[in-house]
């Protein structure tokens, strides 16, 4: 075990990414969390900035898939935002999720890091 380095699995829950990630990150826990999200009191990425970590978004889907949500989850507080579009040039086209493992060792973990990785393969779709 390595000191000082803690991870978490979380799940999101919500009917799209551009719901579930942005109340997951701004610790949104009932209807209409607008408000609080817009005030960024509550949003993970300015906690960790304002305790002295280096922020990190990284990201297998594309610009495109991400473009709702990127208002709402604080990247004013990301010190290092990446896509699966600045892989592939496209706004449309993601990445495999092999992607989010090269950027991790771009890291210098000598220092504190607050990490995020939104995993495509992670998603999955309820037909009918």
């Amino acid at each position: 075990m390595i000191e000082n380095f803690v991870y978490k699995k979380t799940i999101l829950s919500g009917v799209v990414t551009d719901v579930a990630v942005p109340s997951f990150f701004n610790i949104v826990k009932r209807p209409d969390g607008v408000p609080q999200i817009i005030s960024t009191n509550t949003c993970l990425f300015k906690m960790a900035k304002n305790n002295g970590f280096q922020t990190h978004f990284y990201s297998s889907q594309a610009q495109d898939q991400l473009a709702q949500l990127k208002s709402y989850i604080c990247t004013k507080w990301i010190d290092d935002y990446v896509d699966g579009t600045s892989v592939t040039k496209d706004i449309d086209k993601p990445v495999l999720d092999t992607f989010l493992l090269d950027k991790i060792e771009d890291i210098d973990f000598s220092k504190p890091n607050f990490i995020a990785l939104n995993l495509s393969s992670a998603i999955f779709y309820l037909w009918d």
